[in-house]
């Protein structure tokens, strides 16, 4: 897989590779084991000159005589008689190719490079490959820290390599200080949670201490009037 810069674009020249269980020659694409493939929407879609091929197989050989008799210059030349039954092979937009699909049982779509396989068969086209557009926001921010971007076929993810190993984002390492400050801000938070247990504690013992201040102080002033009744009482006698 080729990822050309700064296009954006993905070459795939190894599709015969991919394909090659399916299509390695001429007698594997005549049998019944011609399958498709699939491609996520949301990251690829195909580069212009690109276009879909159709291989309908298991089509009734009847039905393509009469008045369908047309679908005939779109067999596939396979020798003898196949598994898969006649084989047709169409390109998106062709206005015969819903009448194919109407006497073909099972139906094939690949990618292939339209333009530059007018003049070449089937089986060179796809061996060959297609190329798609890719989307990858983070292309230049990996570029930047002195990445190239790639692909992940296993988890269809695309990775920036880096000279260390791969990335996610860019080659950017962790800052030097980053533990640092991490230390940092542990300390703090721990310093700051003691100073707010300290002033609670302290408003606490303030409380305390106004509330015994306040009860001394009322019980003297109780005392100190009943000692002035008691002088009062001695001085003048009892009240009539």
């Amino acid at each position: 897989m080729i990822i050309i810069y700064p296009q954006n674009r993905l070459q795939k020249p190894d599709y015969s590779r991919l394909k090659r269980r399916v299509f390695p020659y001429k007698h594997r694409l005549c049998s019944s084991s011609i399958q498709s493939t699939s491609l996520p929407d949301d990251r690829f879609n195909l580069f212009p000159n690109q276009t879909e091929l159709f291989l309908l197989s298991r089509c009734n050989s009847t039905l393509l005589g009469g008045s369908n008799s047309e679908l005939q210059k779109y067999k596939v030349n396979c020798s003898g008689k196949t598994e898969a039954g006649p084989i047709l092979s169409m390109f998106d937009g062709d206005p015969l190719l819903g009448s194919a699909s109407e006497v073909c049982e099972k139906e094939l779509v690949v990618p292939v490079d339209s333009q530059r396989g007018e003049n070449e068969g089937i089986e060179r086209m796809i061996e060959r490959g297609f190329v798609l557009n890719w989307t990858a926001s983070n292309r230049s921010i990996c570029e930047s820290s002195g990445g190239k971007c790639g692909f992940n076929s296993s988890t269809y993810h695309f990775r920036c390599f880096c000279p260390d190993r791969p990335h996610g984002w860019d080659c950017q390492p962790d800052p030097p200080d980053a533990g640092k400050n991490m230390l940092g801000l542990k300390l703090g938070l721990a310093l700051g949670s003691a100073i707010v247990v300290l002033v609670v504690i302290a408003v606490c013992c303030l409380i305390r201490k106004l509330k015994s201040d306040y009860s001394i102080f009322f019980r003297k002033k109780k005392t100190k009037e009943s000692r002035s009744i008691d002088a009062f009482l001695k001085n003048h006698g009892p009240m009539p």
